[in-house]
């Protein structure tokens, strides 16, 4: 993929490591736009986000890490990076290429270091940043739009649920007119809805604190359960408990940070919307402690992520 010019169209095997949530946004249009980026590896040590919009973007399913084979991909270029474009895909293909990458992922292939041809500042999700970077709009001060680790401390936390939508991905809070639940979102109408979790945070490190706000992956990450059991522990009044012995603990949380031209002009971010809480990870995130990382900073060819396979080819012949 590396050897590949902008432009090119490739077919590539892969399978997803981490995605981000959906993200909402606005053209400059005023046409309302939702998309979410993939994170695809293979065994050649390299990753490449692979962009999916609208009904896509909503339905992939990235918790369940599927193999992706991919036909006629684009090749772009974002940020000094390459990135995919829309093509046609089909998720756990039954031929023996997708059964060897799944074998690989699963022994051992998720932990391994990969080369990002997408960043030219590192990895997905791997630039580190302090709080004190975080300015009071919610964007990073002096840094261009991007994924980033923030290692901070729990000081303090809310849980909270609301009625959601239940169109998938959209989970924006709904109002209810004589029986009928109407999105201020996407103005979807129906008899019914989903309760979603909302938890509001102040997390801080040795530089300063902030906001944060998480959704109901980010909380069943956090809580140990699922949405429909936190939802239950807070109606109980038993969640306080849980919430007593995540003060203070330190967690790995990722955040996007989104260009805020793009964002909807009804919204304005006011706290980091976090999209992962990770227990810290003593073997990676000790190597990589955010005052290290900051100052280094200062025919139907499959292409691998980081190299070119034919099988396909050899498949059909």
């Amino acid at each position: 993929m590396s050897a590949k010019g902008v432009g090119t169209f490739v077919n590539i095997i892969a399978i997803c490591k981490e995605a981000t949530d959906v993200i909402n946004l606005v053209s400059r249009a005023g046409k309302d736009l939702t998309k979410r980026e993939v994170t695809l590896v293979d065994q050649s040590g390299a990753s490449i986000i692979w962009t999916l919009w609208g009904e896509e973007a909503q339905k992939f399913k990235s918790s369940e890490q599927p193999v992706v084979l991919l036909k006629g991909a684009k090749i772009g270029e974002f940020a000094g990076g390459k990135t995919l474009g829309a093509s046609t895909m089909k998720l756990n293909p039954d031929i023996p290429e997708s059964h060897n990458l799944l074998e690989w992922f699963k022994t051992g292939g998720h932990q391994k270091d990969v080369k990002s041809l997408s960043c030219t500042n590192g990895n997905f999700f791997t630039e580190w940043a302090f709080v004190n970077d975080i300015n009071p709009s919610g964007q990073f001060k002096s840094k261009s739009p991007g994924f980033y680790r923030i290692k901070a401390s729990i000081k303090k936390i809310i849980p909270d649920y609301y009625e959601a939508c239940i169109n998938t991905g959209c989970y924006k809070k709904v109002s209810e007119r004589n029986g009928t639940y109407k999105c201020i979102k996407c103005n979807n109408e129906s008899t019914e809805f989903i309760y979603s979790v909302l938890i509001n945070m102040c997390i801080d490190d040795w530089t300063s604190e902030c906001g944060a706000i998480g959704f109901s992956e980010v909380s069943e990450k956090l809580f140990k359960k699922n949405s429909n059991e936190i939802i239950e522990m807070i109606r109980n009044n038993s969640i306080n408990t849980v919430i007593k012995d995540l003060k203070f603990q330190q967690r790995v949380f990722k955040y996007h940070e989104y260009n805020e031209m793009l964002i909807s002009n009804i919204e304005r971010l006011t706290d980091l919307k976090i999209n992962k809480a990770e227990s810290m990870d003593i073997t990676t995130d000790s190597q990589n402690e955010p005052m290290e990382i900051l100052k280094e900073n200062e025919s139907m060819d499959i292409t691998r992520v980081g190299r070119s396979n034919n099988f396909l080819d050899r498949r059909s012949s």
